[in-house]
């Protein structure tokens, strides 16, 4: 929990708005384990996590109904209609 959480914050601090993975654990940790890390840490993120191949699917133009978005804990549809991506 104390490395996902510095992860987050490093992340955070950095101007992040989002994560990008290549592992399933790596994503298990940043996104499922969100609320768990920012209850534990009292710092809020509402940070997506994304698979590294979500992002280059987005990039090449495959519906991101296809993407598997709605199965994230965090949702990153806001930030994508923000950046103009959906």
């Amino acid at each position: 929990l104390k490395l996902s959480g510095d992860i987050l914050s490093s992340a955070k601090a950095a101007g992040a708005d989002c994560l990008m993975v290549a592992c399933p654990l790596c994503h298990g940790n940043l996104d499922i384990r969100q609320k768990e890390i920012e209850e534990a840490t009292g710092e809020r993120f509402g940070m997506p996590v994304f698979y590294m191949t979500q992002l280059l699917a987005l990039a090449v133009g495959v519906s991101s109904k296809k993407l598997g978005f709605d199965s994230m804990i965090v949702n990153p549809l806001p930030l994508l209609k923000e950046k103009g991506l959906v």
